[in-house]
């Protein structure tokens, strides 16, 4: 909530995605608003988020010096709550607002895929492919994501 009855300053907002949330862009669930300018959708984060991830890691078959192994997934969860007055996905038309721009759901987002990690000698690697089986129109997707971790 905003202090002093103020809306929640736009860097303060969640953004999920990319490594948050696999099968999406970074910042790619969430409410977006249309930007008038140059006709593009910008993602303006939510106020309420709830992200859940479900995962196995299983042996490949190498030997184990190798560090590899093998993981199935699926992340699941929304993005939601914008202070900006919108529209939710699919309404048609925009009752009591001017303008209306700001598109927000909460509706429940979902991806499956699966990885390869590589336990490397500079840190953790992965690699994963996931495929959004529920997205908002306006969500933006991506099926491949590389990820480089520290070990502590």
């Amino acid at each position: 909530m905003g202090w002093n009855g103020e809306d929640v300053p736009i860097q303060d907002r969640f953004f999920k995605g990319g490594d948050s949330f696999r099968g999406f862009e970074r910042s790619g669930v969430g409410p977006r608003m249309l930007n008038g300018a140059s006709g593009d959708v910008d993602a303006i984060g939510g106020q309420t988020y709830a992200v859940g991830t479900v995962e196995v890691t299983f042996p490949v078959g190498l030997p184990e010096e190798f560090g590899l192994e093998g993981a199935v997934f699926s992340d699941f969860g929304t993005v939601f709550n914008a202070p900006e007055d919108s529209i939710s996905a699919g309404a048609a038309g925009c009752p009591g607002v001017k303008k209306c721009s700001v598109f927000d759901t909460s509706e429940l987002r979902a991806s499956i895929g699966a990885g390869l990690i590589w336990q490397s000698p500079f840190g953790p690697l992965r690699f994963d492919v996931a495929y959004p089986i529920l997205k908002a129109d306006y969500d933006e997707t991506e099926w491949f994501r590389f990820s480089v971790g520290t070990r502590f």
